[in-house]
């Protein structure tokens, strides 16, 4: 059973996708996350990342982190899609959830792979979906009415 506050970290690659769309802020403020760790084999954005998200333990790979720290929730931030395949799998192994941004990966096969690898260790992961819904909405349908 997962204990909250839940331990989270970022993924992120400065250079390489750097932290797309707010992925790595995300959790910062949440009441019942801990956000304890972030990993960046850029060594200028690991810095930049961590002062951004107030967090001390920084590493340059992020399997090193995830062995570690041992978060229960991770970030997986960079935009590129290039490396997400193996870094979701890689957190989906050592039973760690996944939040993520679309798309999650290049193509349906790594799609397949990541999915597989979630249901083999029974992980969740979560996609953000940009505005998927937003308090805004609710005021532009209460004006619509």
């Amino acid at each position: 059973m997962l204990q909250v506050p839940y331990r989270a970290a970022v993924i992120g690659r400065t250079g390489r996708g750097d932290y797309g769309h707010g992925m790595d802020v995300a959790l910062r403020d949440h009441p019942g996350v801990t956000l304890v760790a972030v990993a960046d084999e850029d060594p200028k954005g690991l810095a930049a990342a961590a002062g951004r998200l107030k967090v001390e333990r920084t590493y340059a790979d992020y399997r090193t982190m995830l062995d570690r720290e041992k978060p229960q929730v991770v970030s997986v931030a960079p935009r590129w899609v290039d490396a997400r395949r193996r870094m979701i799998v890689d957190c989906a192994e050592r039973g760690i959830h996944v939040f993520t941004e679309k798309p999650f990966a290049p193509s349906l096969a790594d799609c397949d792979a990541i999915v597989s690898a979630c249901e083999r260790s029974h992980t969740k992961l979560a996609i953000a979906f940009q505005t998927r819904y937003s308090p805004r909405f609710e005021r532009v349908k209460e004006l619509i009415a």
